[in-house]
C-alpha cells in the first residue's frame, strides 16, 4: 500500500544497520522513506498511507531508554498529537522484559499509547507497516471505531498535520496549513508538481520547490541541514 514514512535522523543515525532492511520493507509496498530532523515534537516514523492515514510510532531498540523521563515526555507529547501512535520496544532478556512491565503498568495508568514488545529490534519495520497498513484499512473500509475512540480522546488530525509538515526544514505553521487546505493529505502533497503547489497555495517558489525535492529525491541524499 502506497505511502510517505517520516524517519527522524537521530533515530536512523542510532540505528544504522536497520536502514537498509527497513528501506527495502518499504520499497516493496511502493513507500517512500525521506528523513527529518528530530525535535521533542517529532516521533521516531510518521507513517501516511495513500488513505490519508496517519501512525506515529517510537521505536525503542535499546530497554535502557524505559527508564528515561525524556521519553514518557516524548510518549505524552506524541499522544497528545497524533490520534493513532505506538511505542515498539525491543526485549531480549528477562531483565528488559521486567523493566518493560514497570514501563508498561506506568504508562497505562498515565497514557492511552499503546506499549507493544518485539523479540528483535529487525521486526520493527515489520510491526510499523502491520500497524499502520491495519489502520489504513479500517479508514478505507469505513469501519472507523478506532478513530471514533480516538476522537474522543486526543486533539484533531489537523495538528498532527501540521507537525508533519513543519518537520521539512524550512516550513512553518502558515505553509502546514496552507498545504492543508489547498492541496490535502500528506500523500497528495508528496505527488503535488511545484506547479499545483503554487498555483493553490501561497507558497514561495523556493518551498515549493523545497517540498518537490524532498519527495522526490534520492532518500539516502534527503537529511534536512542540521539545527544550529
Amino acid at each position: 500500500m502506497a505511502g510517505v514514512w517520516l524517519c527522524s535522523s537521530p533515530w536512523r543515525d542510532a540505528n544504522l544497520d536497520l536502514v537498509p532492511g527497513l528501506e527495502s520493507l518499504l520499497r516493496a509496498s511502493n513507500c517512500n522513506l525521506k528523513f527529518i530532523p528530530g525535535s521533542f515534537t517529532t516521533p521516531d516514523f510518521i507513517a501516511t498511507i495513500a488513505s490519508g492515514s496517519t501512525v506515529a510510532f517510537i521505536v525503542v531498540t535499546n530497554a535502557a531508554y524505559l527508564s528515561s523521563s525524556n521519553l514518557w515526555k516524548r510518549v505524552t507529547r506524541m499522544g497528545t498529537i497524533f490520534q493513532t501512535s505506538y511505542v515498539l520496544v525491543t526485549i531480549s532478556s528477562e531483565d528488559e522484559k521486567a523493566a518493560f512491565n514497570d514501563a508498561y503498568f506506568s504508562l497505562v495508568e498515565s497514557d492511552n499509547t499503546p506499549l507493544l514488545q518485539i523479540p528483535d529490534k529487525t521486526m520493527a519495520g515489520e510491526m510499523m507497516m502491520e500497524l499502520a497498513v491495519g489502520h489504513a484499512e479500517l479508514k478505507r473500509q469505513g469501519r472507523s471505531a478506532f478513530e471514533k475512540l480516538e476522537r474522543e480522546k486526543f486533539v484533531s488530525t489537523d495538528e498532527a498535520y501540521v507537525t508533519t509538515i513543519t518537520s521539512i526544514w524550512g516550513l512553518d505553521i502558515h505553509d502546514a496549513n496552507s498545504l492543508l487546505a489547498g492541496i490535502g493529505c500528506i500523500q497528495d502533497v508528496a505527488n503535488a508538481s511545484e506547479e499545483e503547489i503554487l498555483r493553490k497555495t501561497d507558497l514561495s517558489v523556493e518551498k515549493a520547490r523545497t517540498i518537490v525535492s524532498f519527495f522526490n529525491s534520492n532518500v539516502a541524499s534527503q537529511c534536512a541541514p542540521p539545527c544550529d
